[in-house]
């Protein structure tokens, strides 16, 4: 068990006090400041603070590492045959679901068959990029965990 140091201040000010958490919060604005930067998105800069307040900085720096890496580890080739197989099935699905017959689709097409191949191609984009967007989570997240252990 850590025992935890405790400054004896002897005014009635607490001006010691505040500038000690003034520091540390210019500290931490710095350091979320850099992990901004490193990711590029400057919109999570609130959370980034909230993360070095409530973890060690060595722990948030060896996930931020831990995500880079996980970035750049990313098999792209996968995760596009995954979105393509997905896009394919809810392009299939809609279609039959729809109840449009694709031949009368290529001859004769309606205002019904043309917004069933709109809707089926809609559909199918947003699976497919749900699609990858889950392999790349999973794998991050994966990574995140074995490198924490």
């Amino acid at each position: 068990m850590q025992k935890k140091f405790h400054r004896n201040y002897n005014s009635n000010s607490n001006t010691n006090i505040s500038r000690d958490k003034y520091a540390k919060s210019k500290q931490i604005e710095n350091m979320a400041t850099r992990l901004c930067q490193m990711f590029g998105n400057e919109q999570y800069f609130a959370f980034y603070c909230k993360v070095f307040w409530k973890l060690p900085e060595a722990t948030v720096w060896q996930l931020a590492e831990t995500a880079l890496e996980a970035l750049k580890n990313i098999n792209y080739k996968d995760v596009a045959i995954r979105a393509g197989w997905t896009f394919l099935q809810t392009f299939i699905a809609t279609f039959l679901l729809a109840g449009v017959n694709l031949v009368n689709l290529l001859f004769a097409a309606s205002w019904h068959e043309l917004y069933a191949l709109t809707l089926a191609t809609a559909l199918s984009a947003i699976a497919a990029g749900l699609s990858a967007a889950k392999t790349i989570i999973l794998d991050l997240v994966r990574q995140m965990k074995e490198a924490v252990e």
